[in-house]
């Protein structure tokens, strides 16, 4: 796994889409598409939640896709937050 300091947010942004895509099964997603809009709902935000923390070791609580539920506005959060729990 690559370290979180040799990330930078257009990275993240993207594995985070792909694991939007491949929860949410949607194609064609863009880093600022919002979850909700992609039929995101509360089931598929805990699935998404739960894989940002395995692969980034970084819990994001689930208000914070509320908030700013696309990929780059959850990518800056997990990369300031480091592996640990990622606050608003």
């Amino acid at each position: 796994m690559t370290t979180r300091r040799s990330l930078d947010e257009d990275e993240v942004g993207k594995r985070l889409l792909a694991i939007f895509q491949e929860v949410l099964q949607v194609d064609g997603a863009g880093l600022d598409d919002r979850i909700p809009d992609l039929a995101g709902n509360s089931m598929s935000i805990i699935k998404v939640a739960v894989a940002i923390e395995a692969e980034f070791g970084s819990e994001v609580p689930l208000e914070m896709f509320l908030q700013t539920p696309s990929a780059r506005q959850v990518a800056a959060a997990v990369i300031g937050a480091g592996p640990s729990k990622v606050t608003r």
